[in-house]
């Protein structure tokens, strides 16, 4: 797609992109972050080193000189080149091209966001790897800049010049008084930044007294808090590290920590690193002290050792520390659940060794975290990094692995056998060759579309040339939990979440004039998942029958999209289409069983959670379960179903499993009726099993709840003969509504049971009979998969 006319104005406002090659251009777009901004937040400092400059995507900005207003930023626009131009002359040793005026390093305004932006940011780290082997390209790059450089400059003089003249009035539009400027200043100051459900409200706060680990050595957070706290660093800034700034922009590694810093503190932590030496033998980490610092090598070779084996090569370039530093971090601001006192988390793992002699740089958790405090705010991606639930994927990794031993020991396997239970890579259903990546299918003409992008640079160099279009995403179509190798389609809250999600983008008065592009990844699965998600909001929401939203994605390409398979790891030989899904929605729809305006999201969620209670209401009359277990610590009991169950108005309990999981009183005391209805699991049941459950729900005044052991073979057949008896529904729509409503329900040989009992329904015939040996031969081991997925999925949800 070309650029529109918009877009080649802003390019030609950036000499930067405009002096660089196509080839160089698509490299350094490729490389850029997108970062987000709040309205009031300040995006660049004046006073401050220039590292990074940005693209303005979505929103608008003030430019801010000596306290005033002097110009406006809006979607389009370039800011920060001038110092940024600057430091790559000086790390690069280019500074004879430029004159000494244009060699200003330091940000001659602050930008401050005026309302929520969307920025693209380009870091001097990733620029020079544009040219890290070709400085002549670089060199023509920066003689061209010098020009546009010294005509900003001039710019900022006459700015200048009025500032000096005490003039209270803003040069340019937009200006505000004195007051309001300091309020939007102080806005950006002390915020609490909110992470997942909980809130930072100040980077540090006292939590006692010193913390030992059982390992590691004594560590006193409450006087690292008081330091922190009352540390005063606003006499002058600190001149950032020259030498470690140099050394960092031309190495190919990355720190991810430096990286989604802002310009500021980035620069404020080089100015914090010390530099180390260590001769050949001497140890730089010894393992289980806890980690304090980070490290940089600038020099030399280290051998990573664990029990006196060296399993890794550090050389110069290479960072090493970082796990437990971030560990660290978090645990001194209070970002994990774990008790007070050093984890194992914060420990080293292994031993550092200098292998020759080294030249080190070195971070301490103190030094960056007293920079991250001074902006919170700005610093948010750094807090998220930080909240990441590095010690909550240790867990859940770890009761996975429990999961995996318990289900071994029980079948008498051993890790031999490991493969049988672990997921496929999602297969691919067309040949990559095939798919047209960046080509865009419209869905609402001039308003939304969707595209299939083959990685995240290409997405960012989409979004540089197309200015008329507006891409975005979002994890709703990643979000899918398996029990096995299924991969979707993803539930209803997902459904709900993204519909709201899309609306809200559609009603963004800055994006009114820009076409809404979705975008998702050249995985299978993860696509086809977003089209599902695309189609359901144009069913749901914009009156598009079942086929029609099908057709729209069908015409992306032959196979583009998998078909939606059981919970299992066996190769499936049934599917349900994209259609199929839609045709479920549009089935719940008609009925009533779903109404996106009223639907309780939040109720929905928290049934739905494997580590909660696992119930799903499929529809008024039914509801679908996991089984209670006594025996079983990781089940709930009768007694801690019936409080829900009260409120959901359930009359009775169908139980279709062991009558020796539980004791039925449980439920009877309580005024519900139980009933027994076995059959074997991931099996049919019999004709006289299925006329007995659709006559008990027929006698029961209230709601059904069904269960099985996992509840969701049995259990979601069952659900399914009554919906198609009593509503007519198609087997594939019927299974489709199940699956988004209780992903994983109906396995294995149930699927073509219920096509062949649709059959018999149509034509008024009695439906077809269990077949003992059919069901036997394959039962059991489909049975052992979905309780081993189910109990990796409850680990890895709680």
């Amino acid at each position: 797609m070309s650029m529109d006319c918009d877009f080649k104005k802003s390019m030609a406002s950036c000499q930067l992109f405009e002096a660089m090659g196509p080839s160089n251009r698509s490299v350094a777009i490729s490389g850029m972050v997108l970062r987000t901004f709040e309205s009031g937040e300040t995006i660049l400092e004046e006073g401050t080193i220039g590292t990074s400059m940005y693209f303005l995507d979505v929103g608008a900005a003030r430019v801010i000189k000596k306290g005033l207003h002097v110009n406006d930023l809006y979607a389009g626009d370039f800011f920060g080149e001038g110092s940024f131009i600057a430091t790559v002359a000086t790390f690069k040793n280019q500074t004879k091209h430029f004159p000494a005026n244009v060699l200003n390093r330091k940000r001659t305004a602050s930008i401050i966001a005026s309302e929520a932006c969307r920025c693209l940011e380009l870091s001097v780290k990733h620029f020079l790897t544009c040219f890290s082997d070709d400085d002549v390209s670089l060199q023509a790059v920066l003689r061209i800049l010098a020009n546009s450089t010294q005509v900003r400059n001039a710019d900022t003089k006459s700015i200048d010049t009025v500032v000096g003249e005490g003039s209270k009035n803003s040069p340019r539009r937009g200006h505000e008084d004195d007051n309001a400027l300091t309020a939007l200043k102080k806005s950006n100051s002390g915020r609490d930044i909110t992470i997942g459900s909980s809130t930072v409200q100040s980077l540090v706060s006292p939590k006692g007294a010193f913390m030992r680990g059982k390992k590691g050595p004594l560590l006193d957070f409450a006087e690292m808090n008081k330091q922190l706290e009352t540390e005063d660093r606003s006499g002058s800034e600190t001149e950032a590290n020259e030498d470690f700034c140099r050394t960092y922009a031309s190495c190919g590694s990355n720190c991810e920590l430096f990286d989604i810093m802002v310009d500021k503190s980035r620069m404020a932590c080089f100015s914090r690193m010390s530099l180390r030496q260590y001769e050949a033998g001497k140890m730089i980490v010894k393992k289980g002290e806890v980690g304090t610092t980070l490290f940089f090598i600038e020099t030399g070779q280290a051998l990573v050792m664990a029990d006196g084996q060296t399993v890794s090569r550090l050389k110069d370039g290479d960072f090493f520390g970082e796990m437990a530093f971030v560990a660290t971090c978090r645990k001194f601001i209070h970002l994990d659940d774990s008790p007070s006192g050093t984890d194992d988390n914060q420990l080293r793992t292994c031993d550092v060794v200098a292998d020759v002699h080294c030249t080190c740089w070195e971070l301490s958790a103190f030094d960056f975290l007293s920079v991250v405090k001074e902006d919170l705010a700005g610093n948010r991606d750094v807090l998220k990094m930080l909240s990441k639930t590095a010690n909550k994927r240790r867990a859940g990794l770890d009761s996975i692995m429990e999961v995996r031993k318990k289900y071994y020991d029980s079948q008498g396997l051993d890790s031999e056998h490991s493969a049988a239970c672990t997921p496929p890579s999602s297969p691919t259903v067309c040949d990559e060759s095939q798919i047209e990546y960046g080509r865009i299918m419209e869905l609402i003409p001039k308003r939304l579309g969707f595209v299939i992008h083959r990685d995240e640079g290409q997405t960012k160099l989409e979004i540089m040339n197309n200015r008329h279009i507006f891409f975005f995403s979002s994890t709703h179509h990643e979000s899918y939990l398996p029990f096995c190798s299924d991969f979707g389609p993803v539930n209803l809250s997902e459904v709900h979440q993204f519909c709201s999600y899309i609306h809200q983008k559609l009603s963004d008065q800055r994006l009114y004039n820009r076409t809404l592009v979705y975008y998702a990844e050249k995985d299978a699965a993860l696509r086809t998942n977003a089209a599902f998600l695309l189609g359901a909001f144009l069913v749901i929401t914009q009156g598009w029958s079942p086929e029609e939203a099908s057709a729209a994605f069908s015409d992306m390409g032959y196979k583009l999209f998998m078909p939606f398979r059981d919970a299992t790891y066996e190769q499936p030989d049934f599917g349900l289409s994209l259609l199929d899904c839609f045709r479920g929605l549009k089935c719940a729809l008609q009925v009533g069983w779903f109404d996106y305006r009223s639907f309780d999201v939040n109720r929905y969620l928290w049934l739905d959670n494997p580590a909660n209670f696992d119930v799903h209401q499929i529809c008024p009359k039914l509801i679908a379960f996991r089984g209670p277990n006594d025996s079983d610590e990781n089940m709930r009991t009768p007694g801690e179903y019936v409080m829900v169950f009260k409120k959901l108005k359930v009359s009775a309990v169908v139980r279709l499993n062991e009558q020796d999981t539980y004791d039925a009183r449980g439920f009877e005391e309580a005024g519900i009726r139980h009933y027994d209805l076995f059959f074997e699991d991931c099996t049919t049941p019999s004709f006289k099993l299925v006329e007995r459950f659709l006559a008990i729900c027929d006698h029961e005044p209230g709601v059904v709840a069904v269960h099985c052991l996992a509840g969701l073979g049995r259990t979601g057949t069952m659900i399914a003969l009554w919906i198609m008896f009593n509503f007519g529904w198609t087997a594939r729509d019927t299974m489709a509504w199940l699956r988004i409503v209780r992903p994983g329900s109906i396995i294995g040989p149930q699927q073509q049971y219920l096509i062949a009992c649709e059959e018999c329904l149509r034509q008024g015939k009695r439906l077809p009979e269990y077949k003992e040996s059919q069901g036997k031969s394959n039962s059991e081991a489909l049975a052992n998969q979905v309780q081993f997925g189910m109990l990796q999925r409850q680990a890895a949800s709680g």
